[in-house]
């Protein structure tokens, strides 16, 4: 097998097929060799050349068509490295391998002899199945990366914090903030920046329930009109308590808002104050 020596550690080479699901050993080879055999394009030595006419004759040989003589060989050997330049040694070994099995899809007959459309027709066969192979494996591999564990970048995470605030700030002045997640609320208890006396806290409930009563009346009457059933209102008055505190805790944070420095206060944040 021919190999780029200066690709040898290319990014995505996959040393452990069993991790790749629902692709098969032979598929993995020929992803990695996608990404570290010498290409036929680059073929140029005479070893190049040797190796190219053994995988035809091979390819001769092992589908029942008798051995081509030097100058077909060398017509056919031209046309693979002119037509498919992407293509390696793996490929035309697992291209034999497919064919004698019977698993590529085509009709291509070599009547007792390779030729350049037969071959043709067949090369173009096995560059749809690598396609598929290709795109399978590198959407296996997405998956896996996609469950590795996020590295937190805490100067970005503190950044983007600092933006909410000042966006939270804003939207305060003309509307009730939505504090979605509880982001805010969890940052003002977690570092004690408000202090909330019994009278807020009376407050704070009140509108939570008034709150909650407003959403109930919304939904009753949206239920009447659409004529929809009264199940999503059973399941609103179960949900009644959290909903209630949720709201309360909103009233909290949009007070806090409207009292906070919040230019002054983004000067003094670390990333221990958000990490919670």
């Amino acid at each position: 097998m021919n190999k780029l020596v200066k690709q040898q550690n290319s990014v995505g080479i996959i040393s452990n097929p069993q991790q790749i699901k629902n692709v098969s050993t032979s598929q993995v080879g020929i992803y990695n060799a996608s990404l570290v055999n010498k290409k036929f394009k680059e073929y140029s030595t005479e070893k190049d050349l040797l190796l190219m006419n053994a995988l035809i004759t091979k390819w001769a040989k092992y589908v029942g068509a008798k051995q081509p003589e030097a100058l077909d060989l060398n017509t056919i050997a031209n046309y693979i490295r002119e037509s498919f330049p992407n293509f390696n040694d793996v490929d035309l070994n697992e291209l034999v391998t497919l064919l004698v099995n019977g698993r590529l899809e085509t009709d291509a007959e070599h009547y007792g002899a390779l030729s350049v459309m037969y071959c043709s027709k067949i090369l173009h066969a096995y560059q749809d199945y690598k396609f598929k192979v290709l795109f399978r494996v590198r959407e296996e591999l997405q998956k896996i990366e996609e469950q590795k564990p996020k590295v937190v970048n805490k100067e970005e995470r503190l950044s983007n914090f600092k933006e909410l605030l000042f966006h939270a700030k804003e939207s305060a002045k003309t509307e009730t903030y939505v504090d979605a997640g509880d982001v805010i609320y969890g940052f003002i208890r977690n570092n004690k920046l408000m202090a909330i006396p019994k009278e807020i806290s009376n407050d704070a409930i009140a509108y939570g329930k008034k709150r909650f009563s407003d959403e109930k009346k919304k939904k009753y009457m949206e239920a009447t009109i659409k004529h929809h059933s009264y199940k999503t209102l059973s399941d609103l008055n179960f949900e009644e308590e959290d909903k209630v505190k949720r709201y309360a805790r909103e009233y909290v944070v949009n007070i806090w808002l409207k009292e906070v420095d919040v230019e002054k206060i983004v000067t003094k944040i670390n990333y221990q104050m958000i990490d919670y």
